[in-house]
């Protein structure tokens, strides 16, 4: 079933600037798709359209049958994007505080709302920081307060942009592991990076982004070699397992 449907979506700044120039992508349910690409090829533009933070100029996006421009507030709620810059996206003066933002904008009843705060920092293993003010986590715990967030919404779709950016190894390690698990209780995940391999070998599809348009989408194995003609790193196949997807 296909829980994402992009027919010809185009976007254009107001300052002139293509962003997107007739994007067409189908994304199934329950899979996890990179999208890679040189700086300015789009990937965040795409993202943002998914929950409506931008609006197209031309086409459509729908989430699970029913168009963004219809329904924001349930595409927002189907849709949890996590930002590169997780600060810009923590509001509490606690960690519990900002995972329950979003639950009580949603005017839930406060049983339901500590429910899934409870849940979500689980999840992400904050619970022993609930108490703790967001300034003080490092970069890979704010990341995944950021995720936590998200999920307290109880989305279908959970999208990250350039996740692994500024953070060190166990940063990196930590967000895999939240990715591969989100993954693997049957969220769709969608990644954009820079850095294909921490997350490559989970990946069902890698798309290519160049200048506003898709130029490769297929199976990774195939075609993972092409990446560094548009201007991301080929991933080093020694990291690869020997029993990734063909």
């Amino acid at each position: 079933m296909n829980i994402i449907e992009i027919e010809n979506l185009r976007h254009r700044f107001a300052d002139g600037t293509v962003g997107l120039n007739g994007i067409h992508l189908t994304i199934w349910q329950g899979s996890l798709v990179i999208i890679v690409g040189a700086n300015g090829s789009g990937k965040t533009t795409l993202l943002r359209h998914l929950n409506g933070l931008l609006n197209p100029s031309e086409g459509s996006v729908r989430i699970a049958g029913i168009p963004v421009s219809e329904d924001v507030r349930g595409a927002r709620q189907k849709v949890g994007l996590v930002f590169q810059e997780p600060d810009s996206q923590i509001v509490g003066e606690t960690v519990a505080a900002d995972v329950a933002f979003g639950p009580q904008n949603l005017q839930l009843d406060p049983e339901e709302v500590e429910r899934r705060v409870s849940l979500a920092l689980a999840s992400v293993g904050l619970t022993l920081l609930a108490d703790k003010a967001p300034h003080l986590l490092s970069g890979g715990e704010k990341r995944r307060l950021a995720l936590a967030g998200v999920l307290a919404m109880e989305p279908k779709i959970v999208a990250f942009d350039e996740p692994f950016a500024s953070l060190d190894d166990s940063g990196i390690r930590s967000i895999v592991a939240e990715i591969t698990r989100l993954k693997n209780s049957g969220y769709t995940v969608i990644v954009t990076t820079h850095d294909l391999e921490p997350v490559l070998s989970q990946a069902d599809r890698l798309i290519v982004m160049q200048a506003g348009r898709v130029v490769k989408d297929g199976i990774p194995a195939q075609i993972a070699d092409a990446v560094d003609g548009f201007g991301v790193r080929k991933p080093c196949k020694c990291g690869w397992p020997t029993n990734w997807r063909k």
